[in-house]
């Protein structure tokens, strides 16, 4: 089964990039909300195994961790046919 597990956080533009993007193409997908600024999740060390930057989002698609929100947007325009071209 597929199984797509996105890390970000509400107030976070590029993290929004990536749920729109997910949306577009209707992609279902576990969504793991960080606090950044009251619990600072994004420091911790089983985040920094996925991002070792530290930022978010990060998108895991099955065991493919991809840590940035255009690369991200690449990632389901190229490997998801259904619904809308994300780029031309």
């Amino acid at each position: 089964m597929h199984k797509i597990e996105l890390y970000g956080y509400g107030e976070s533009v590029a993290s929004n990039m990536a749920r729109v993007a997910l949306s577009e193409k209707n992609i279902s997908y576990e969504y793991n909300l960080l606090y950044l600024e009251s619990k600072g999740d994004h420091l911790s060390k089983e985040y920094k195994k996925l991002n070792p930057k530290n930022l978010v989002p990060t998108m895991i698609d099955n065991d493919m961790v991809i840590p940035d929100s255009i690369e991200i947007m690449k990632h389901i325009d190229s490997s998801y046919d259904q619904g809308t071209k994300l780029f031309p």
